[in-house]
């Protein structure tokens, strides 16, 4: 026989529908081995309680992580903003830098403060040699 016969094709056809029925057996017969247990009305306001609890604890844990990712939204675009902000400072010192005429004050300070370290040295040594 060919595998690509009418045939052949039904009979897989067949032999997939008894597999399929198959399965469909098995699920019926647990559920009619399914047993029921009465349960009295201390259980029942007891176990409705629970999951009033387990409801509000699942709506309340929603509640929280929407106002966490409220939060997170917020921090991002203020990140953003600020390293846009420090962009433009960065910028503007930049061009203060250009615009603005440097100063000589700030060379005459260092020499001085060299000058001064040179003759704070120099008495130091000289200390250390009339010691000796």
């Amino acid at each position: 026989m060919v595998a690509g016969t009418p045939r052949m094709s039904r009979m897989l056809c067949i032999l997939e529908h008894t597999q399929e029925q198959k399965v469909l057996d098995d699920q019926l017969e647990v559920c009619r081995m399914t047993e029921y247990v009465k349960i009295k009305a201390p259980e029942i306001v007891y176990g409705d309680g629970n999951l009033l609890q387990a409801q509000m604890s699942l709506i309340n844990l929603l509640k929280e992580f929407r106002e966490y990712e409220r939060l997170r939204k917020d921090e991002i675009f203020l990140k953003i903003e600020l390293k846009k902000k420090l962009g433009e400072t960065g910028e503007f010192l930049n061009t203060l830098n250009k615009i603005l005429p440097e100063s000589k004050l700030l060379e005459k300070q260092e020499n001085a403060e060299k000058i001064q370290k040179e003759i704070t040295e120099k008495i130091e040594r000289a200390v250390q040699l009339s010691r000796r």
